[in-house]
């Protein structure tokens, strides 16, 4: 027996430090519940390089032998194979300690014509203050990052550097986590804790759903209190404390493992969004012959054709069966888009024999982009006078090293950060250090 199969949809990892773009550095696994889901429905999943592939076994007329309408999410991990990857990718460690990512097709994010998965990138907000690391947008849909700590100067002041109209993953897709029990530390102590739990309506992406409230009272103020989460579902939710509410992926597998992000995808989407695993079926006509096994829509249902059909409409038994699926597979492929981290270029010269360092082939005006320590004298170190961009090293590097006694009258290339060397990367006053020790 031949088995025949189908992409249901995939997700393509993108990340701007690798010289073609495509990220090979993280793996994505399905959590145990979807695993039985994945079984039960006929799906198989794959790994290819930088892409997740998950197929839906069809039959002959290509159609899904077990329709993917599911009424929850299909949830996988996404697992670290390069520990590398957090130091070359523009990702808020600080934040990793104590949140994870996550990413959903809710979203509806395709402001750069792309079908991400991580939400929309911010406009710039004037009355917000910006750190190192953080990326806004203008009203062009053009994104740019921080490159120094600001608050009231926008986009167009040298505060920013542009990263093209690119929707790159962000801190705004990090989201707490826990167990089945939470350590809630409250913002001021207080004697009565009113805690309430959230699920997404999964038809509008909008937390509304109360799935479970708790009241803990003291005799006294306090300020750390236990919060309990058993009976909930592995799953996001909308926590409220009194006054604060934040979100939490709440599961314990995920909570008690090394995972860096979570990756939840809704087949439920209406078949007008691009997200949807479906695209609407033809609308019946009574004028066209139909073949067995071409889909039509007719009353809001979708139909198969059974039998040669002419002016015989659904839900005639004789020429039409009634299908599960909304509508025909639309292949639909996501993205994850990760930027490549800025980082200011460090250059220690060991032995004290650089006088500058240049770029290459710069003869008028000679550009300097590098400030030594000290000003004057022997120098200990460089430091570029911004954050620069950190490739792949098989990138010819830019720079020149200026000796104070160059080697057979050439001044030799300065090398590009190495990732492999711990060290490399160090952070200081919220802002990241790429540190390349020289033997000159």
């Amino acid at each position: 027996m031949t088995s025949r199969y189908k992409i249901l949809c995939s997700v393509q990892i993108l990340n701007e430090y690798f010289q073609d773009g495509f990220c090979p550095d993280l793996n994505i696994v399905p959590s145990e519940p979807t695993r039985d889901i994945l079984k039960n429905v006929r799906l198989q999943y794959k790994m290819f390089g930088h892409q997740l592939i998950i197929f839906t076994e069809t039959d002959a007329a290509g159609l899904p032998v077990a329709p993917v309408n599911l009424s929850g999410s299909l949830v996988f991990y996404m697992d670290l194979k390069n520990p590398a990857f957090l130091n070359y990718t523009s990702i808020n460690l600080e934040a990793l300690q104590s949140r994870r990512f996550y990413f959903t097709n809710l979203h509806q994010n395709d402001a750069d014509l792309n079908l991400n998965l991580s939400r929309e990138i911010s406009v710039y907000d004037n009355t917000m203050a910006y750190h190192p690391g953080d990326f806004v947008s203008n009203a062009s849909g053009d994104v740019f990052e921080c490159i120094t700590s600001t608050a009231g100067n926008d986009t167009t002041t040298s505060f920013w550097i542009a990263r093209g109209k690119n929707q790159f993953v962000s801190v705004a897709d990090m989201t707490g986590r826990c167990g089945h029990i939470l350590n809630y530390k409250a913002k001021a102590p207080a004697g009565d804790f009113r805690v309430s739990v959230w699920g997404v309506d999964q038809s509008v992406g909008i937390y509304n759903k109360v799935l479970k409230t708790q009241r803990l009272k003291f005799e006294s103020a306090v300020e750390l209190v236990q919060i309990d989460f058993r009976g909930i579902p592995p799953g996001k939710y909308l926590v409220k404390v009194n006054e604060e509410a934040f979100f939490m992926w709440i599961d314990e597998a995920f909570n008690s493992s090394s995972y860096i992000g979570i990756l939840e995808l809704f087949p439920h989407l209406n078949t007008s969004s691009p997200f949807s695993f479906y695209k609407p079926a033809p609308g019946y006509d009574n004028a066209v012959t139909y073949a067995p096994g071409q889909l039509v829509e007719a009353g809001n249902n979708v139909y198969q054709c059974i039998a040669a059909s002419l002016g015989h409409p659904p839900p005639n038994a004789d020429f039409w069966k009634p299908r599960a699926e909304p509508g025909l597979l639309r292949e639909v492929n996501y993205t994850l888009h990760f930027a490549n981290r800025m980082a200011y270029w460090k250059y220690i010269s060991s032995l004290k024999k650089i006088d500058n360092i240049r770029v290459k082939d710069t003869h008028d005006p000679v550009v300097l982009p590098f400030k030594p320590h000290p000003a004057s004298g022997p120098k200990d170190y460089f430091i570029s006078e911004q954050p620069l961009l950190v490739k792949q090293k098989d990138e010819t590097s830019i720079f020149e090293l200026l000796l104070s006694a160059p080697l057979n009258g050439i001044n030799p290339v300065a090398p590009q950060p190495d990732f492999t060397k711990p060290g490399t990367l160090s952070r200081e006053n919220g802002s990241y250090y790429c540190n390349m020790y020289l033997n000159y």
